[in-house]
């Protein structure tokens, strides 16, 4: 079996961090830093910020969960759609009113500033995942600025999910106007570039005010020593990150011309993983087919505003990719 259901890195964690793993052994003895003072310090340096801005959880949905937990209690909440399904979760739990902004391939899977300005009444927070999951899309920049300036002059939080920021060639991150706009607060993950899942690990860049109040109510020792040193050490592997992007997106640029020619539409992701829809065949015959050939495909049933219409795959290696186009013609040639 392949499985091009999951959207970590397809070419493994690092090398830097498999040839010192005998080397973490000692790690495991004591109990780690509570407030992952030296990995924060290297998260800050490498993204050029003060360290009281910027708040390590164990995997980036634990730092959702905790935002909604100390921010949105009982508010009022937008969520753009179809995206991943932690946000609702975390809103679902805090009594979190939710509204679901869905944007839609016909927009290009795009958010329009002026369509969410017009329902800010009365909402504390929206989140909106940038690139997008599952689509793997980029909203414009000067779109996300249009709505974060009139979420500020209302009071508005603005939760931006930039977990596979990572694996995009051009820098589509919102994280320089964090400082300007005290209400945006940047979400990262480090699990999926450098395919460290098992370990949980990710960040948030905020206000100093609300890194404190997360501080106050996360678990103490919530992020174990191994993954606070192997996030260090993931950090300083650039070289790994720039490998990765490039693979990446000569494979998308690859791939995705062949899957148009079989009749299928794609989502324009810019990283890792795509949305997809054949234009004669349900997405459900698909994934049957799929499965029969020993390919595991991401069904899309419980994205809210993709009603099971699409499939979503990773961009793998070059020899799955291949296999993947392989089992797809030899469909559509019977």
């Amino acid at each position: 079996m392949i499985d091009f259901s999951v959207n970590i890195n397809p070419y493994g964690t690092p090398r830097s961090i498999i040839e010192r793993w005998r080397n973490f052994y000692d790690i495991i003895h004591d109990y780690p830093d509570p407030k992952s003072l030296s990995l924060r310090q290297a998260i800050a340096e490498k993204e050029n910020v003060p360290i009281e801005t910027v708040f390590v959880g164990n995997g980036a949905a634990e730092v959702i969960h905790l935002l909604a937990n100390t921010l949105l209690e009982k508010q009022k909440v937008i969520i753009v759609e179809p995206t991943f399904s932690e946000y609702g979760k975390a809103c679902a739990k805090v009594d979190s009113s939710v509204i679901s902004h869905i944007v839609t391939e016909a927009n290009g899977w795009k958010l329009k500033a002026d369509e969410l300005i017009e329902q800010l009444e009365g909402v504390k927070g929206i989140f909106i995942c940038n690139p997008n999951n599952p689509t793997g899309t980029v909203h414009e920049k000067q779109e996300l600025l249009k709505l974060i300036k009139a979420c500020h002059e209302r009071h508005v939080l603005v939760f931006i999910d930039e977990a596979f920021v990572d694996f995009a060639v051009e820098d589509v991150s919102m994280k320089s106007h964090r400082a300007t706009y005290p209400n945006v607060i940047i979400l990262r993950s480090l699990t999926k570039m450098y395919a460290i899942a098992g370990l949980r690990l990710g960040y948030c860049l905020a206000d100093k005010s609300i890194v404190q109040r997360l501080e106050q109510a996360q678990v103490e020792w919530s992020v174990n020593a191994l993954a606070q040193q192997i996030g260090e050490l993931c950090l300083k592997d650039e070289a790994f990150v720039t490998d990765t992007k490039m693979k990446i997106a000569t494979e998308r640029m690859r791939l995705f011309p062949l899957l148009r020619e079989c009749g299928f539409r794609i989502s324009d992701s810019r990283v890792n993983y795509y949305l997809m829809k054949h234009e004669s065949i349900s997405s459900e015959e698909w994934l049957t087919y799929f499965l029969k050939k020993g390919i595991v495909a991401r069904h899309t049933m419980n994205f809210r505003g993709l009603k099971g219409d699409y499939l979503r795959f990773s961009i793998r290696t070059k020899e799955e990719n291949d296999r993947l186009l392989d089992v797809i013609q030899e469909r559509c040639s019977s």
